[in-house]
């Protein structure tokens, strides 16, 4: 499973993101002001920015801000080995287009 967004022409500010499960309500974060769990960037044609102050999810002090550079461009995010799509069948994000002046 790869978190993937291609936004052209903006940049995003990404706040809060974990994947959760359905049934059991059992919550593994991936970004809380870095990345964790063994979650690893894969992003390709980005400028990128991980500790982003400048627009964040409430209660967090940074975000993953990310500016499309190239055709295809992708914020992607790798699972850790051994989480399957069974195991955590949802992923839930936060994200906020915002002018490329305002990302940070």
């Amino acid at each position: 499973m790869k978190i993937r967004s291609a936004f052209l022409g903006a940049s995003l500010a990404f706040g809060l993101v974990a994947v959760q499960t359905v049934l059991a309500q059992a919550t593994l974060p991936v970004y809380t002001n870095n990345l964790v769990n063994d979650f690893q960037d894969w992003s390709f044609s980005v400028t990128r920015n991980f500790t982003n102050i400048a627009v964040v999810y409430p209660g967090e002090s940074h975000a993953i801000s990310v500016q499309i550079t190239g055709g295809g461009g992708a914020l992607s995010l790798q699972f850790p080995a051994g989480l399957t799509r069974r195991l955590m069948p949802v992923s839930r994000f936060g994200s906020t287009a915002v002018p490329a002046a305002a990302s940070g």
